[in-house]
């Protein structure tokens, strides 16, 4: 493949992920004839999650600059994100706090999951996930150090999601997760390395702080779900992503201010 053409795939890639992961239609840029494997397309992950981070660092800086109270503030950029996204892995985390907690067994667990009706515990998961998020940002009063860590939480937390694809068995045999497949090592230890990146810019003692967070975030979702359900789904995926994204704005939250 020609440097033109691997360039060319690389840029359809990015633009079906991006398209996949948030509202925008970034999709109707990729050319009808160009055939996409969406499974290798998930190293683009963590990169639509930049996007994500700058746009939503961008908001949060308009804002900060209408004097706006930092708590108000955090609602509007995490709103806004989940606006951007539609809501895309706060479904995920709610079906998945549902039928863990609600289902007596795995068959049980993943019927729960698969309704679309809202529970008690994926309410309060909601709850939490949101209030996390939204006190972090609300106490990041630097609108540059803001940006850093939106642009690193978003990124980073989405580059595990194409790890669990390909290291966790998909425990469903149907659904999104099982429709995407299993990542190449190559789009795995892209994506990684994205995520990596854009955790750079928090500098020391954040970074290596951050990599061992999201460690931890991985290795706690990968085990539950391998226990409840013998496996990963789309909503495991999300529930992933919203851990690792609450746990790196902590983290900015608790190091950086």
């Amino acid at each position: 493949m020609s440097g033109v053409a691997r360039l060319e795939r690389l840029t359809n890639d990015a633009l079906v992920a991006l398209g996949f992961y948030t509202r925008l239609p970034s999709w109707r840029l990729v050319p009808p004839d160009r055939a996409t494997d969406f499974s290798n397309v998930q190293w683009a992950a963590p990169l639509a999650g930049v996007v994500i981070g700058l746009l939503l660092g961008a908001l949060n800086g308009a804002v900060d600059a209408m004097d706006v109270p930092d708590l108000l503030r955090g609602i509007l950029v995490v709103a806004c994100g989940i606006l951007l996204t539609g809501a895309l892995h706060e479904d995920g985390l709610a079906d998945v706090a549902d039928g863990f907690g609600g289902g007596a067994d795995r068959q049980r667990k993943l019927a729960i999951m698969k309704d679309s009706l809202l529970g008690s515990y994926g309410t309060l998961a909601l709850i939490v996930s949101f209030m996390l998020r939204v006190t972090a940002i609300a106490a990041l009063t630097d609108p540059v150090l803001a940006a850093l860590a939106l642009v690193a939480a978003h990124g980073a937390a989405r580059a595990l999601m194409p790890v669990m694809l390909r290291h966790l068995p998909n425990a469903r045999g149907e659904g999104v997760a099982h429709r995407i497949g299993r990542p190449s090592q190559g789009a795995d230890l892209a994506a990684v390395c994205i995520g990596v990146t854009a955790l750079l810019p928090l500098g020391f003692p954040t970074v290596p702080l951050g990599l061992v967070v999201l460690a931890i975030a991985y290795i706690a979702v990968a085990t539950l779900a391998h226990r409840q359900i013998g496996g990963q789904t789309g909503d495991v995926c999300g529930t992933l992503q919203q851990t690792g994204e609450a746990a790196i704005l902590t983290l900015c939250a608790t190091l950086l201010v």
